[in-house]
């Protein structure tokens, strides 16, 4: 796989229509820019989006959400998430013919949850909802609650040492929720940008 930090999930289109070249280096043999698009398949993504997205409504949906789970995708979006299937473009290398998918910033590699969608799960624990709300309301299930979960506690040390200078040494929950406050402030270079450039791996994979 290779991780475009330019584009997101809702521009991600921009990759899909570019049939130019493209500078991207090889994960299997290093070679730059030797590239062939070699097909597209279907990605489902849930992106936390808060209010923006509740005030759209319907208008927030993905055109080619089936309507048959377009009932469940506006309940998504009453609580803040948007939806999104989406086509994910797979390029062939011209030197050792491997191929790869092309993702973005946003994307956790295997899983339909978004990177801030994680933050926002936490954040939901740290404000001390209970995850029966969460299931009452139809968002998440229990076992993935605790995947999330789990994956953030995996990372969390890199992630305090990424950003020792913001985060303090007070409390466990003090903590946790200025890292929080780190995906929040959106700041340059992004989290996903800063964390893969210090550990040459994808955050929360």
């Amino acid at each position: 796989m290779i991780i475009n930090f330019l584009y997101d999930a809702d521009s991600y289109n921009k990759i899909l229509s570019n049939y130019g070249s493209w500078p991207y280096t090889c994960p299997s043999c290093k070679a730059v820019g030797k590239w062939q698009r070699h097909g597209i398949y279907s990605r489902y993504l849930l992106v936390s989006e808060g209010e923006d997205v509740i005030n759209k409504g319907s208008d927030a949906l993905n055109d080619d959400l089936s309507e048959g789970n377009k009932a469940y995708a506006l309940k998504l979006i009453e609580c803040g998430w948007k939806p999104c299937r989406m086509q994910i473009l797979r390029f062939k290398c011209k030197i050792c013919k491997h191929t790869h998918a092309i993702l973005v910033k946003d994307m956790i590699p295997f899983s339909v949850y978004a990177i801030r969608s994680i933050a926002k799960i936490v954040s939901y624990r740290i404000s001390g909802q209970a995850i029966v709300m969460a299931e009452k309301e139809n968002w998440i299930s229990h076992q993935y609650f605790y995947q999330c979960i789990k994956r953030f506690e995996q990372e969390k040390p890199k992630l305090s040492m990424l950003y020792k200078n913001q985060v303090l040494e007070n409390q466990l929950a003090d903590r946790e929720k200025q890292l929080i406050q780190v995906f929040e402030r959106r700041q340059i270079p992004t989290v996903e940008l800063s964390f893969f450039m210090q550990y040459q791996w994808p955050l929360f994979m």
